[in-house]
């Protein structure tokens, strides 16, 4: 009687460690989840930055920028306005500050 006594305990043991356990994970993950907060206004209003490929308005990026990385026939097509290398103002349809290597 005693070993059947023993492995009811073990039983409710790990049944009560079970319980605890998803309990404990349920809680952790709710306070993950409603610890999170999402932006407060669309970009570019406030803490959020607009992705490149959206928008009408200027735009910067920090870090570098790979373009036509997928084969696309054309890499870089500027439809109006002024390309700058080195400047932030170009005067003119292209305008490089330093030196240029063509070939």
């Amino acid at each position: 009687m005693p070993q059947k006594q023993s492995y009811q305990h073990a039983s409710f043991f790990r049944g009560a460690s079970l319980i605890v356990g998803v309990f404990t994970m349920s809680a952790i993950i709710s306070f993950a989840v409603l610890a999170w907060t999402g932006p407060t206004a669309n970009p570019p209003a406030n803490n959020t930055p607009t992705p490149l490929n959206e928008s009408n308005t200027s735009q910067t990026k920090e870090g570098g920028l790979t373009l036509n990385t997928g084969g696309a026939t054309n890499g870089l097509i500027v439809q109006s306005g002024n390309v700058g290398i080195g400047t932030t103002s170009p005067g003119a349809k292209l305008e490089v500050n330093g030196g240029v290597k063509i070939g």
